[in-house]
């Protein structure tokens, strides 16, 4: 249950806006740990793109809180912790800034470890982009439970790395899945458009909003689907 806490700007997820101007936050910094946050319209996203400002170098935990129509971006560096658990992600109509929002949850530039459970991602373009390789939720990382509904995209599976054998349940999304990994299981996927496609993004992420057609293009190939349930309309 999420709690009744609202918190403003002061709780924001990156460093006072002096450092974006800059550098990186330095190493090593305190720990960021917003819990019962409701973060909506904020000026250092446009279109849903982060500023230079980055987290990969802290450990962050996000926890129990409502984040409407702005990107996250969670890269730690090797060495470096972050834990996303029991949130709301909106990126569709119920904002009005800079919505939908083109990566909503990104997951995994870098090489450290991911806790990742109990999310629900609603309503963005794409609602998670997911780069990290599987090695990043084991050990003191996770991945359990994260939903994607109502996107035109729910997860996408892109880069050589990508763990292919996360637990994927989208719904009711345009496309379900995209990915430009050769396989790919533990999927249970119910009444979207399109289940699994194999294709990748064309355009540059969270820079401008583009019709659908020009977001996808074709060219990976999927050669194995194992382990996972499809269930149409």
């Amino acid at each position: 249950m999420l709690p009744s806490t609202h918190t403003s700007h002061a709780t924001a997820l990156h460093a006072p806006p002096k450092c974006c101007q800059t550098h990186h936050i330095p190493h090593p910094h305190p720990p960021l740990l917003p819990v019962g946050t409701a973060l909506t319209r904020w000026n250092q996203y446009q279109f849903g793109a982060a500023n230079l400002c980055s987290t990969a170098n802290v450990t962050l935990s996000v926890r129990d809180s409502v984040i409407m129509g702005v990107s996250m971006w969670f890269d730690p560096l090797k060495g470096r912790h972050h834990t996303v658990r029991n949130n709301v992600f909106f990126g569709g109509h119920e904002c009005q800034h800079g919505c939908p929002t083109q990566r909503m949850i990104r997951l995994g530039l870098g090489a450290g470890t991911l806790d990742v459970q109990d999310n629900v991602a609603y309503g963005g373009t794409g609602n998670w982009l997911i780069t990290a390789k599987c090695s990043q939720f084991e050990g003191d990382g996770h991945w359990r439970n994260n939903g994607a509904m109502g996107a035109f995209v729910g997860y996408d599976l892109q880069g050589g790395q990508a763990c292919t054998r996360l637990r994927l349940t989208p719904y009711r999304n345009s496309a379900g899945i995209t990915t430009s990994a050769p396989t790919l299981s533990n999927v249970v996927a119910a009444e979207n458009g399109m289940a699994i496609v194999p294709a990748k993004w064309s355009t540059i992420p969270d820079v401008i909003p583009m019709l659908v057609g020009e977001i996808l293009q074709g060219g990976p190939e999927l050669d194995l689907i194992t382990d996972s349930v499809i269930i149409g309309r």
